[in-house]
């Protein structure tokens, strides 16, 4: 797991809500894979050699699960490493570095090698990282690229819709919970169980 900028504290309790299904969990804070230094790759990787390495861990592929910053750090470098990550799903990703990193939206898209599910709020303007027009943009590159993609869109959902704090909506918290955990049991557990078991 990829947290937001505001740090690992805030993704604890889902982080312990997804150990409680039985998978092997780590946090990290997203602010170090998308990062200006552009070393966050480096440090994913690291990350998941080290995750892996434990005794708590299966072998197989990991899933990675991110949110705002996170979750643009989760499609820049997870989503382009298939024998490594079974699925990327980033909860209403920072989308505002790819202009300026890739030059266009279907460059980054077309990088993409997993299965990516993208959930967004409509009325998204948090500081202008994460508009629905750009994961809308990506959805539509990722059809013309025939890329496994899915955006969900939250009519009414404003960024951190599933976070404790004014913009919660319990029910597309819910909704996008219960998604990520179909995901994981389509393409993670699938991919993973032919290998010894559950990861993440």
């Amino acid at each position: 797991m990829l947290s937001g900028h505001s740090g690992p504290p805030a993704y604890v309790s889902y982080a312990q809500r997804l150990a409680a299904e039985g998978y092997y969990v780590v946090l990290l804070d997203g602010k170090d894979i998308l990062n200006k230094d552009r070393q966050g790759n480096a440090r994913l990787l690291l990350a998941i050699a080290r995750a892996k390495a434990t005794p708590n861990a299966l072998p197989g592929k990991v899933a990675v699960i991110g949110f705002s910053q996170g979750g643009g750090a989760a499609l820049d470098h997870a989503a382009t490493k298939p024998d490594l990550v079974s699925i990327v799903i980033a909860y209403y990703p920072e989308t505002d570095f790819i202009a300026s990193t890739f030059g266009d939206m279907k460059t980054f898209v077309d990088r993409f090698k997993v299965p990516v599910i993208v959930y967004a709020g409509v009325k998204d303007t948090y500081h202008t990282c994460c508009f629905i027009a750009n994961a809308r943009a990506m959805e539509s590159y990722a059809q013309q690229l025939r890329k496994p993609f899915e955006l969900v869109e939250y009519p009414n959902a404003h960024h951190g819709f599933n976070l404790d704090g004014s913009t919660f909506r319990a029910a597309d918290s819910a909704d996008a919970w219960n998604r990520t955990l179909m995901a994981l049991n389509t393409y993670f557990n699938h991919a993973t169980e032919s290998q010894g078991g559950k990861e993440e």
